[in-house]
């Protein structure tokens, strides 16, 4: 298993509602993503750009190991892959969905299918939105944006 845990104590992003720009302010809270990709490596530029805007970024490659960290780091949004070897996006989505510690956590797809039935089924299972592969950065920004806890 190759994950990475990233801790800035010091580090957040805020966003402009129209501009999307980012202040570090050290009162405010860093916002955690988990990514699960089977392939880190497809989405590692779009991680290294968003670690650079200050988020907290956790890597897992597997839907096991989705779980285990989802538990554990209680990130503000997962962006999920659907296909993976042994359990897929859509089953990880669904168990993610019955913890009680987890099931509030949006769960974002990401999927190089564009279909209809794939699309349907990750809401279906409890997905708040679904990208198609290969991700665009602006656009990934604004669905996390989107997705975001609103600060109190």
């Amino acid at each position: 298993m190759n994950c990475r845990h990233q801790h800035n104590e010091y580090s957040v992003v805020n966003f402009n509602e129209t501009t999307q720009t980012k202040s570090m302010e050290a009162n405010d809270k860093q916002y955690r993503l988990l990514f699960v990709d089977d392939n880190p490596e497809s989405v590692a530029v779009l991680i290294n750009k968003l670690e650079n805007l200050g988020f907290s970024i956790s890597v897992a490659e597997d839907g096991k190991e989705a779980i285990e960290l989802a538990q554990s780091l209680l990130p503000d949004i997962i962006m999920l892959d659907i296909f993976m070897p042994g359990m897929d996006g859509y089953e990880t989505c669904r168990q993610l969905k019955l913890l009680e510690d987890t099931s509030d956590i949006p769960v974002i797809f990401m999927s190089a299918h564009t279909d209809q039935a794939s699309m349907l089924r990750g809401f279906e299972v409890g997905g708040v939105d679904y990208l198609t592969k290969p991700l665009q950065y602006e656009e990934l920004l604004t669905h996390i944006h989107n997705h975001l806890p609103v600060q109190e």
